[in-house]
């Protein structure tokens, strides 16, 4: 038998360390829903000294979702992330199970044929990605699935001083800007899918009660690392 068939990692495990867990009927939009109702004045994320508090991130996660719907993807779809640390990440994670389609978590500096097969394999029709690197997923749309790229950009998030100053045209602070954003032609904004002109606020947007805990919510793929 495989390493894999025996759980060979078990035998690893501190003697203290049980081998499995109870983790109960919540799903993570179960949990998701809970936390909000009891903290929703809260701050949730914190960006270059910008706060949101979990109602703000709520609006954007349905506002997000009400868009992905808008392109059609369903309960079983899975959704494509590649983005840094940033609130929109967060947004687009919660959004995509809001709709019970799964995320695929991919890294946002992966080039073009390291996502290939990883594309063919999950068959994911949208990616919500860094616009940074918008031009590799540009790449997959030939040769998988990929059809919709919506491009996030990360300064966006930012305190608005900060995004003014970022605007400055001064060579170290144009080097600086250069490393968060780029142009990504050939996509959606992600300004634009939380907008009116795809899919509203989202404050018409209800769970369908299809979630349940044995729905896959999440795929991650190895790195490779040994």
């Amino acid at each position: 038998m495989s390493a894999y068939e025996t759980k060979a990692w078990l035998q690893q495990y501190a003697e203290w360390t049980p081998a499995t867990l109870d983790y109960g009927d919540l799903t993570l939009v179960d949990m998701y829903n809970e936390n909000l109702s009891q903290h929703a004045a809260w701050p949730a994320t914190w960006f270059f000294g910008r706060t949101q508090t979990y109602k703000d991130l709520d609006a954007q996660v349905r506002a997000a979702a009400a868009g992905l719907k808008a392109f059609g993807i369903r309960p079983g779809d899975r959704v494509a992330i590649a983005l840094p640390n940033c609130p929109q990440h967060i947004a687009a994670f919660y959004a995509i199970l809001k709709l019970g389609a799964t995320v695929v978590e991919h890294n946002p500096l992966y080039t073009a044929h390291e996502l290939e097969e990883l594309f063919q394999d999950h068959k994911a029709r949208v990616a919500i990605v860094w616009d940074n690197a918008s031009e590799v997923f540009e790449e997959l749309r030939e040769t998988t699935s990929l059809e919709t790229i919506v491009s996030v950009n990360m300064t966006e998030a930012m305190p608005r001083a900060q995004q003014l100053l970022l605007r400055i045209p001064l060579p170290p602070i144009t080097e600086k800007r250069n490393q968060l954003t780029s142009p990504a032609p050939n996509t959606v904004p992600w300004s634009t899918l939380i907008g009116s002109a795809i899919g509203g606020d989202g404050s018409n947007l209800r769970d369908d009660g299809s979630l349940s805990p044995e729905r896959l919510a999440v795929i991650l793929y190895t790195s490779g690392t040994p």
